[in-house]
């Protein structure tokens, strides 16, 4: 049987007595037995409560801390699958690198190569190309000697160069002779494209490169010529008479 207590101060009566030993209160001794038993299921369900509510609260707690228990274990869960995920992931990002390190490395010695290769294709052209305008150059070089060897060949082969083109002098004629005077004057004739009667002058000027006849000399007319070798022709016949 368990203590007793006052229900208006709470202090602990002595069985049978019938008034609180602190405050005075009539306890349950000094009541009829019918109140009496009320008083004692009253008392019984409170304490049925008090410990009903004294497990609940006991189990709230349990269960809160089992919760928060739970709450911390799912956090310590998703840290570590979040650890492991990010840990997967370099994992996999080093054995990625790995794998392909060869292949990058293989390509860019391709890459190299093809460069070194396209640089050397560059170079080899370039240097065709160099050779090839050292040939041309040499060419036209040659071409330009050639043609002025061909022009002072030809120059040589008059004995007055331009005469058919500017005004020949006193001082250009006097150093020549008769017979070049001759040759001199019939050059005019010879450069419009006439024959010859006479045997020597026709074979003097079949071997000049420049001749190519195509007058007779019964059909050729002196209105052919310009001022200048009317005037030039003029001037070698007088000096020609002067040396007879």
């Amino acid at each position: 049987m368990g203590t007793w207590k006052c229900r208006l101060c709470g202090y602990e009566l002595i069985p049978g007595k019938k008034y609180c030993s602190r405050c005075g209160a009539p306890t349950i001794w000094s009541l009829e037995k019918s109140d009496t038993e009320q008083i004692q299921k009253k008392d019984s369900v409170n304490e049925q409560n008090d410990e009903e509510r004294k497990e609940d609260g006991l189990f709230r707690k349990i269960e809160s801390e089992s919760v928060d228990a739970d709450e911390e274990i799912g956090e310590e869960e998703e840290r570590y699958k979040k650890g492991a995920i990010v840990f997967g992931i370099c994992m996999g990002l080093i054995l990625f690198g790995a794998v392909m390190s060869p292949f990058m490395a293989e390509s860019a010695n391709k890459n190299v190569k093809s460069t070194n290769v396209s640089s050397e294709i560059v170079l080899e052209k370039n240097s065709r190309k160099n050779a090839e305008s050292e040939l041309t150059e040499d060419k036209n070089t040659e071409s330009v000697q050639t043609e002025a060897q061909s022009t002072e060949s030809l120059v040589s082969e008059y004995i007055l160069a331009g005469s058919d083109s500017r005004y020949i002098t006193r001082e250009e004629i006097e150093n020549l002779s008769l017979e070049e005077c001759r040759l001199a004057r019939n050059e005019l004739y010879a450069r419009r494209g006439r024959y010859f009667s006479d045997k020597e002058l026709q074979d003097y000027f079949n071997a000049c490169s420049w001749y190519e006849p195509y007058i007779q000399p019964e059909d050729f007319q002196d209105s052919v010529f310009n001022q200048y070798e009317l005037a030039n022709r003029d001037l070698l016949l007088q000096y020609e008479r002067e040396l007879n």
